[in-house]
Formats: C-alpha cells, structure tokens, sequence
C-alpha cells in the first residue's frame, strides 16, 4: 500500500514513532504505510499530500540582488514578520529542503558548507523588491546562505546581539573588501532602512511567487 506522509512536529517524534510511524531521512518527514498506523496517525496529525522538497519556483528570478553577499535590513514594521512564519508549517519544511538541495547544500554567497555534524545548518534568505507605491515588499528570490551570511545580511540585528564583530570580518572576507567599503555599504544600508521606516510606514508582504506554486500561506502578512 502507498505510503501516508503527515506533519509531525519535532515535539511530536515519539508519539509518532509508538503509534508506528516512520521517519523518512529524503524527505525529513513521518510516514505510516498500513491501514491500522495510518488511522492512528490521523487522529493526532495531518495528512501530507505531497512530502517531496521544492526545489523550483515557477516565476523566481535566482539573479535578483546578485550572488554576492549584502546588507538588506527589513523596515521596521516588518520585523516581527518572516516567510516561514507566513506558510503553512509543511510546505516551509519541503521548500527550506528544496533550496538546500537545489544549492548541493552550500551557501551561495561564501561557499561554506553545511555540516549537520557540526551543527553548522544553512538558512534562507529572502531577498525582495521594494516598492514606495502603496509600500510592498516584493518576495523576488530565496538564496541559501550559512548562519554568518545570514547575520550578516541583518546587520542591524547582529548589532543588537553583539556580534557584529565577528560579522565585519566575515563580510570583508567574503567579499574582498576593506573597512572603508563595508562602513560605507552600511552607511547606505541604514539610509535605506530609515527611509522605509520613517513615520511609522506599514509594508505589505507580496507573498505570490509562493501562492503562484501552490504554497500554502498560513498567514499572509500583508496589512
């Protein structure tokens, strides 16, 4: 019989495992493949229809921002906002193993590695256009990216974390770069937050390059 998949979160492992499911290492999700497991399973979880990552976006510009590592810190109002916390948990666990794997799970700004023996996992970053016509935000691409290009990228925050450090020389060894380029690249990068900012400005999340491939949004984010 064809295997059921479910969204089991990782709190949830063992109870997953004494109702006889089991976990899938390729698609990092739990699946019961009898009649008896799967109605066990859907009284506590629900059904997967499809447990497969998703490697392409239909409508993703990969060249939008470039391939180099930049600063791009998100207006004020949406802090508190992020993708994942935008989609249904499922798809985010598919879409997250999907550009790790289209990347052969390397960062593409600096080329590190993930290590999962080491605890040295890659993130997302989201990279969007912005528009001061009615204030949106524009999802354009996903870009794998290790935790210090990630930090580095929301250099504000890495200020805030006293980390920053730590980011200054990643940055300028990744991009080549002296302390002159990178004060003045955050010159500019904190110009633009400012302005995005200022006065209390709300910013819409267009979230339609998600939607237009079928990922589900579980709170769009918009107003």
């Amino acid at each position: 019989m064809m295997a059921q998949y479910f969204h089991v979160p990782y709190s949830d492992k063992d109870k997953a495992r004494e109702l006889g499911a089991r976990f899938d290492g390729d698609t990092k999700h739990w699946y019961a493949d009898t009649v008896e497991c799967i109605e066990k399973m859907r009284l506590h979880f629900d059904p997967i229809t499809n447990p497969n990552p998703i490697t392409t976006l239909i409508g993703e510009d990969r060249t939008f921002g470039g391939n180099h590592l930049h600063i791009t810190m998100v207006p004020m109002s949406c802090w508190m906002r992020s993708v994942k916390a935008c989609l249904d948990p499922s798809d985010w666990k598919r879409l997250s193993a999907g550009l790790r794997q289209r990347s052969n799970h390397t960062c593409e700004l600096c080329g590190a590695k993930e290590d999962q023996k080491r605890s040295e996992y890659l993130d997302v970053i989201a990279r969007w256009e912005y528009s001061d016509t009615g204030n949106v935000q524009t999802l354009k691409r996903f870009v794998s990216a290790c935790q210090m290009c990630v930090r580095a990228t929301n250099y504000g925050y890495s200020k805030l974390t006293s980390s920053e450090t730590e980011v200054r020389h990643h940055f300028k060894a990744t991009n080549g770069c002296d302390d002159d380029f990178l004060d003045k690249h955050i010159i500019e990068a904190f110009g633009l937050w400012t302005q995005r900012s200022a006065n209390n400005q709300k910013w819409t999340m267009d979230l339609s390059l998600l939607s237009n491939n079928g990922i589900r949004l579980a709170n769009k984010g918009g107003a």
